[in-house]
């Protein structure tokens, strides 16, 4: 994880830094002279080559200092730590919801494939597998902000001034990301449940007159549930590094709202950290998701 953590954050740290525009001239303003746009650039060290300064800025955080905004001057430390709480309260509600959402019906649809009832979830399910995230928003915002207006359309009123208010304001981008995951889930799960229905140790036990909860819960369950672990896994590592669209259209002020205004600013101090701290969240959801899976599944320890 340390050598992919070197390596992305150096092509990271290129690509950021061929993004057009100059972060001096943004800070200076338009009226600004040759001279204080030099300066700046001499300030925040953007007058030395690329490689040299990649080589600096590592140097800083392995030592813990992750700089200051080209924009405000702030500590990062303090504009990401601000906004990780966020995100991970969004990440965590919406995964919950998802979950709660798609293992009941993914289950159902596969325990009873081809039934009225199967082709009416799996159709909806793919509906909401198949609408992009940001328009999925975008429809609850009309119909539960304009239309019925008894949800906030954006912001955020933090938890510890209101907390109905902030829970409140919660809903719309939580379901937004559930539904689509819950969509996969489902999706997954029935095929994960058919598969398993097939297999010997399955109609072992409904050969010898095992109960259908003790079925479903001692062999179907615990085997369907191994590929969904990895869905939600890789999806939770996205949500973590924080969701930049559906966090701007809601107004969410989480990292990926801040990676969107760091993106508008020029602010490569920022980004990089923002980069940083998502490729970071990401292998260790990866991380949690194999160590999981080798739990539940004894054959993955094996391998």
């Amino acid at each position: 994880m340390f050598i992919a953590l070197i390596i992305t954050s150096f092509f990271v740290f290129m690509i950021i830094n061929l993004i057009p525009g100059d972060p001096a001239m943004i800070m200076a303003g338009t009226n600004a002279s040759e001279t204080q746009i030099e300066a700046l650039r001499a300030k925040f060290g953007l007058d030395r080559s690329i490689i040299e300064r990649y080589f600096i800025w590592l140097g800083n955080v392995m030592r813990g200092d992750l700089g200051v905004s080209f924009v405000n001057g702030q500590p990062i430390v303090g504009m990401v730590t601000s906004r990780i709480a966020y995100t991970i309260e969004l990440a965590v509600s919406a995964t919950l919801l998802s979950l709660v959402i798609g293992i009941p019906l993914g289950i159902y649809t596969g325990l009873h494939a081809k039934g009225f009832a199967d082709y009416i979830i799996t159709g909806i399910s793919a509906m909401f597998f198949a609408i992009p995230g940001f328009y999925l928003g975008i429809l609850l915002i009309i119909v539960f902000a304009l239309f019925w207006p008894v949800l906030p359309a954006s912001g955020c009123v933090p938890f510890s001034v209101d907390p109905f208010r902030h829970i409140a304001s919660l809903i719309l981008p939580s379901f937004t990301i559930a539904l689509g995951l819950a969509a996969r889930i489902i999706r997954f799960l029935h095929s994960s449940v058919q598969d398993v229905l097939q297999q010997e140790h399955v109609t072992t036990a409904i050969a010898r007159g095992d109960s259908r909860m003790r079925i479903v819960m001692q062999h179907i369950l615990r085997n369907s549930l191994i590929p969904v672990i990895t869905i939600v896994g890789l999806q939770m590592g996205d949500l973590l590094g924080g969701s930049l669209i559906i966090e701007q259209i809601f107004g969410w002020p989480g990292i990926g709202q801040l990676t969107i205004q760091a993106i508008n600013w020029r602010d490569y101090t920022l980004l990089q950290t923002n980069v940083l701290y998502i490729v970071v969240m990401f292998m260790i959801v990866n991380l949690a998701v194999d160590i999981i899976n080798g739990i539940i599944d004894p054959r993955a320890r094996v391998r």
